[in-house]
C-alpha cells in the first residue's frame, strides 16, 4: 500500500502539470501598459481632466489579477492536502508500532 501512494503522488507529480506546460509553450498575447499622454486624456481641451475623462482612463486597465490568486491558492491547497495526508500516514505507523 505505502508503495502504491509513492507511486501515485510520483505519478501525479511528474505528469500533473503536462497540459499547463504546453499552453505555457505558446506565445502569450498580452497587452503591453499603454502610457497615455495629456493631451488625449484632456478631450474637450479644458485643461483639467473630468470625471468623464478619468472613467475612460480606468477602462483601459489590463492587469490580470485572478491567475496569480488561484494559482497562490492551489499551492496553499495541496500544501494543505500534503500535510493531512503525512499526518494521516504516521498515525498509521504510530498504531502499527504500538501493536508490535
Amino acid at each position: 500500500m505505502k508503495k502504491f501512494i509513492i507511486y501515485l503522488f510520483s505519478f501525479i507529480l511528474l505528469f500533473g502539470c503536462v497540459n499547463k506546460l504546453q499552453e505555457l509553450k505558446k506565445k502569450n498575447n498580452t497587452n503591453p501598459i499603454e502610457v497615455i499622454s495629456f493631451d488625449k486624456v484632456d478631450i474637450d481641451n479644458s485643461g483639467e481632466i473630468s470625471q468623464k475623462e478619468f472613467k475612460n482612463i480606468q477602462d483601459k486597465g489590463n492587469v490580470n489579477y485572478t491567475d496569480p490568486m488561484w494559482g497562490f491558492y492551489g499551492v496553499l491547497g495541496m500544501v494543505a492536502i500534503l500535510l493531512t495526508l503525512s499526518n494521516f500516514i504516521q498515525a498509521r505507523k504510530s498504531k502499527e508500532n504500538v501493536g508490535n
